[in-house]
């Protein structure tokens, strides 16, 4: 855990006091009736336990603590400029310099109100830099697609002898506690988001016995709200194939992985199939570099039990299945130079847009997983890509100039959201307000910050949601502002092409069997070959 001191972590109880302020006794009452209108529990015991929860301060849950153990996965660049803005709030100064707050007082010393007030003044800084730290502030108060398991399947099966060795710990389903934070911290690279350098985009990363496959997403019932309100806009509207074996699954905590074993991931499918067939596997096991003599693959160096046990695998053939962040970091530690390693990088950007509605009850945590899509906004450019399917956002991983970091293992990520991209999200953020209006919302929000929720507080409002002036002036205004650095929330589950597959070696860096151009033998089997980004999963 990253240590520190008693000022800064008054500051930042403070910071998180402001992000997720404790409730009133009044808020605290009526939140907790409506929460227990359908529970059966709802003894006069659990009433004050939960009105007490709710109005116990983020600090006296252990939050403070939590983020310190979070600052452990930052780069210790990153780590240390985080810290010393903890040491700038602690002064009069420092929190005028970064806030504009006019009160010449350490942060921690303004009232709640002086507080938000002075972290909206940053959220809406011009600079950009400024608008990252009040993201990285806000996120800390708050899958990788790889094909390796078909391929041990495939290979076991064709009387090859197969070791897998998998970063990732096996947790039987059953143990899961599935509380959020533990889960995130056994399941997830970097404990759930990996972030690029400027803090716009955030990457979920599977880190558990399965990968990706095993804490795929998940929607419920919201999807109804989405299949109504596309009829209702005369939106065309599709079912989607659910990987659950024919079950409804209706758990709400996909991403947390699956105590019912119904949703098919690769941990009850492929994996099975290659140990029927014979193939080895060791969990908890980081490769630290692939060895080669004369570019001919001899056989990967890594550790085992936490680092604490070194262990030297002899194979011919070595195959790399990290996903898109992480097969060209390892790449790259092994010493290959192909330029296109760690370039061209594609992902399925995500944001989020969500409404009230007051006469809809919606209990997003329960339901399947995602049944249903639109693709009203699918040719925004007249070329084809779509806000649904295919859209790339250009990265590339910082390479030579920082094989120092690569050596321990955390490839650092540069990140732009380019016009066209843009244009697009905002497109799709007005299609899925225009259905959340359609269905009862009055008042939609993105986690745009520089756009204010759009209210429809009058009845002629209402009564035309959609079109009504206040919705359109909403809509040009998101359109106007678009989508400037660190103003947008963002992630992305999916990660492709940093080792793109290509004829030549200027054009990429595996051929078209999957071999590295450099090392005879090493293959990669992830996404990352992808030659330019896949159609949604």
């Amino acid at each position: 855990m990253t240590l520190l001191s008693d000022q800064q972590k008054t500051t930042l109880a403070a910071i998180v006091s402001a992000f997720v302020a404790p409730l009133s006794e009044e808020d605290a009452t009526g939140v907790v009736a409506e929460h227990l209108k359908d529970v059966q529990d709802n003894s006069v015991a659990r009433t004050k336990a939960l009105e007490a929860f709710a109005q116990m301060p983020p600090p006296d849950l252990g939050v403070v603590d939590t983020i310190a153990s979070k600052l452990a996965f930052f780069p210790a660049d990153k780590r240390n400029e985080f810290l010393q803005v903890l040491d700038l709030l602690a002064t009069g100064w420092g929190t005028y310099l970064l806030t504009g707050s006019t009160r010449f007082v350490p942060f921690h010393d303004l009232s709640l109100a002086d507080r938000e007030h002075a972290l909206l003044n940053l959220s809406q800084s011009r600079f950009a830099l400024l608008r990252s730290l009040f993201r990285a502030l806000k996120a800390l108060c708050r899958h990788v697609t790889t094909l390796w398991f078909v391929l041990a399947a495939e290979l076991a099966q064709a009387g090859h002898r197969v070791l897998v060795l998998e970063q990732g710990k096996f947790h039987h389903p059953a143990d899961s506690t599935f509380g959020e934070m533990e889960e995130y911290e056994k399941q997830y690279a970097d404990s759930v988001f990996l972030v690029s350098e400027d803090g716009s985009m955030q990457m979920l990363a599977g880190k558990t016995w399965g990968g990706g496959t095993a804490v795929n997403w998940y929607h419920s019932v919201p999807n109804q709200v989405l299949l109504d309100g596309c009829a209702k806009l005369n939106f065309p509207v599709h079912a989607i194939p659910q990987n659950t074996n024919g079950h409804t699954h209706s758990c709400g905590f996909c991403s947390l992985g699956c105590p019912y074993g119904e949703k098919q991931g690769s941990h009850v499918t492929w994996l099975q199939d290659a140990a029927a067939a014979g193939a080895k596997f060791i969990a908890g096991c980081k490769v630290d570099k692939v060895t080669y003599t004369a570019n001919v693959a001899t056989g990967v160096k890594g550790t085992v039990l936490d680092g604490k046990v070194s262990i030297v695998v002899r194979a011919k053939t070595v195959v790399s299945a990290c996903g898109g962040v992480y097969s060209p970091a390892l790449l790259l530690r092994s010493g290959l130079q192909n330029p296109n390693i760690g370039r061209n990088m594609r992902l399925h950007p995500v944001t989020t847009i969500y409404g009230f509605l007051p006469t809809k009850v919606v209990k997003s945590w329960e339901g399947s997983i995602m049944t249903s899509v639109t693709d009203v906004v699918s040719n925004v450019h007249g070329n084809g890509y779509n806000v649904h399917n295919n859209q790339v956002m250009t990265w590339h991983l910082l390479r030579r100039q920082f094989s120092w970091f690569f050596a321990i293992g955390r490839p650092r990520v540069h990140f732009e959201l380019g016009p066209k991209d843009a244009k697009s999200m905002v497109e799709g953020m007005i299609a899925s307000a225009k259905i959340l209006l359609s269905q009862g919302a009055i008042e939609v929000n993105t986690s745009h910050l520089s756009v204010p929720a759009l209210r429809l507080d009058t009845p002629e409002d209402r009564a035309n949601p959609v079109e009504c002036e206040t919705s359109q002036a909403w809509f040009r205004q998101l359109r106007a502002t678009g989508i400037p650095v660190n103003s947008l929330g963002i992630f992305s589950a999916h990660q492709m092409s940093s080792c793109r597959m290509a004829a030549t070696p200027a054009k990429g860096a595996v051929n078209s069997d999957g071999e590295t151009w450099d090392v005879q033998g090493l293959y990669v089997a992830d996404s990352s070959v992808f030659p330019t980004a896949s159609g949604v999963k």
